[in-house]
């Protein structure tokens, strides 16, 4: 195996598990529909957060064909997608529902 496989492996979970959060959300927000309030900027924010999700994840492909990655290259696009997790997890988080 190439070095891309282990490291889009790696980034793909995060960015899945990020993408189950915010699904996760939109669940609890259709389970709970009489008693949350909604509001459209928010699901603006939600769409907006898996579109990114989607595009850092085919972002990843452009480098199929790099030999080697850098420390500081994996470090940069682990601690950007983690970021991006964080963000759809405290975004799920602000509907109050627990999930």
């Amino acid at each position: 195996m190439s070095s891309f496989e282990y490291v889009s492996v790696l980034l793909s979970i995060v960015l899945a598990l990020g993408v189950a959060h915010i699904l996760m959300g939109i669940t609890a927000l259709i389970e709970n529909w009489g008693r949350i309030e909604r509001y459209w900027v928010f699901l603006g924010w939600c769409l907006l957060t898996l579109a990114i999700h989607v595009g850092y994840w085919t972002a990843l492909w452009r480098f199929h064909d790099r030999p080697e990655w850098s420390s500081g290259a994996l470090s940069y696009w682990f601690v950007s997608i983690a970021a991006l997790f964080v963000a759809s997890r405290a975004m799920t988080e602000s509907w109050g529902t627990g999930v």
